[in-house]
């Protein structure tokens, strides 16, 4: 009964709800809408429970989430990173005659590279550095004075590089080394080195320079006293790399300070052998187009502007082939002369073999490797020492010119005269050390073998 009483009270409230939308309903609402005679007969127990039906439900109020406080980041104080302290660049250490070393071997590469310097580095400072060192201060005075005394303006100053005109440049009268008035060396100081420095009790031209200097009042040069010492201003001026601050083309037929520069750079590099003495010749003109065929410059045999950029202040690239065409092997167990010619990276190609004579066993000629071959020049040579005795072609083989080639013997200065027992003994050992050869062999090599060409004399 109490299921059913329930259902029905169910079904009246839903109709109460559907025809009374919105009006709030109570439990003895739905009692009074079933009828008097139902509502009595249902007991306290069950209305409670049918209350229950209808009882809503009270929606719990959500929880409010708590708001997560971020946490406060705290301000990083940066360290203050402290101001160093302005170091000064040191000024060079000078370096004077008789230092050897790196630093030594450093600022001969620098002369070296600007064509003050003949020779090889070899860390030694001696005469020969010592008079590169005037040679170079000469010449920034030089390039100082070309523009105005007034603006200061030289040679390896960066702010002024290139400032001064071709039209403004001033050859400068270099030191030769080689100058006959030059003072014996000092044992006790001279550097052996490769360059053949020699040491002086003097700076050359050095306290002449400093006189000549106050004298003339140019005291605002960058040098106003040339000496042989390498001071920290030279050695920053060659450090900067811009030393050289204008160009005068030369060319054939010219002969001044800037050629001789010019040769000893080539000859440096391989392009000359010896021959540096300020005369721009054939032998000058010819190192000059190689050195540009090399170098990917228009072969004219002109030192221009380009080619003089690169050769000093440029990394220009060295010579491809020998300075010498051939190589000659003097071999005294077969009493005969070779000459190779340079093929395919070497002295590979055989291009004469000529029948000699060499000394005699009292009177040997000299082994080894020689490259002082100097051709005399003369056709003619006469053996003073022993009167009446001539030869033809002579080229000397070794530095004190006591062995040389040369042609068979003649009593005289004249082709008639031949002595014909020198011609019987090519082929055996019949001088006096010298490389006896026929005449149209000698000839052969006096037109052919240039001065320096490589001689090996082996048994």
């Amino acid at each position: 009964m109490a299921r059913k009483l329930t259902i029905l009270v169910f079904i009246a409230a839903l109709a109460l709800f559907t025809l009374y939308p919105g009006q709030e309903l109570s439990i003895d609402k739905v009692y009074n809408a079933l009828g008097s005679s139902s509502a009595q007969a249902v007991s306290q127990d069950e209305k409670s429970d049918a209350a229950r039906l209808f009882t809503p439900v009270p929606t719990p109020s959500p929880t409010p989430e708590p708001v997560e406080t971020p946490t406060p980041v705290p301000t990083v104080t940066p360290t203050p990173v402290p101001v160093p302290t302005p170091v000064p660049t040191p000024t060079a250490t000078p370096i004077v005659k008789g230092a050897k070393g790196d630093a030594v071997t450093k600022l001969q590469n620098q002369l070296i590279q600007y064509g003050f310097l003949e020779g090889e580095a070899d860390g030694s400072y001696g005469k020969k550095t010592s008079d590169a060192v005037i040679n170079a201060k000469n010449y920034i005075n030089d390039q100082y004075r070309a523009k105005s005394k007034d603006t200061a303006v030289f040679a390896g100053d960066p702010s002024t590089a290139g400032q001064l005109d071709e039209e403004e440049a001033v050859s400068v009268e270099l030191t030769d080394p080689e100058d006959e008035n030059t003072v014996d060396e000092d044992p006790d100081t001279a550097g052996d080195e490769g360059t053949g420095d020699e040491e002086t009790g003097e700076e050359p031209g050095g306290q002449e320079a400093a006189a000549d200097t106050a004298a003339s009042g140019e005291s605002e040069l960058p040098f106003p006293v040339v000496d042989g010492t390498a001071d920290g201003k030279l050695i920053g001026i060659l450090d900067s790399g811009e030393i050289i601050a204008s160009y005068d083309i030369q060319q054939e037929g010219d002969a001044n300070s800037t050629v001789r520069r010019i040769q000893s750079r080539l000859q440096n590099l391989g392009y000359i052998y010896k021959g540096v003495d300020g005369a721009y010749g054939g032998t000058t003109k010819e190192a000059v187009m190689q050195f540009q065929k090399v170098n990917g410059l228009s072969p004219t045999g002109v030192a221009d502007t380009g080619t003089q950029e690169l050769l000093f202040n440029g990394t220009p690239k060295k010579n491809d082939k020998p300075l010498h065409e051939y190589k000659v092997v003097v071999d005294i167990s077969e009493q005969r002369v070779h000459v190779y010619q340079w093929h395919d990276g070497g002295y590979r190609k055989q291009v004469r073999k000529m029948k000699c004579s060499t000394g005699r066993k009292n009177t040997p000629t000299p082994l080894g490797v020689f490259d002082e071959t100097v051709r005399i020049g003369a056709r003619w040579h006469h053996f003073k020492e022993f009167g009446a005795c001539w030869a033809q072609y002579a080229i000397h083989i070794d530095p004190t010119g006591n062995v040389m080639f040369h042609s068979v013997l003649f009593s005289s200065r004249n082709e008639r005269t031949l002595t014909r027992s020198s011609v019987r003994n090519l082929g055996r050992r019949a001088s006096h050390g010298c490389v006896r050869l026929a005449v149209k062999d000698a000839k052969w090599m006096y037109e052919h073998i240039t001065d320096g060409t490589t001689v090996v004399i082996q048994k």
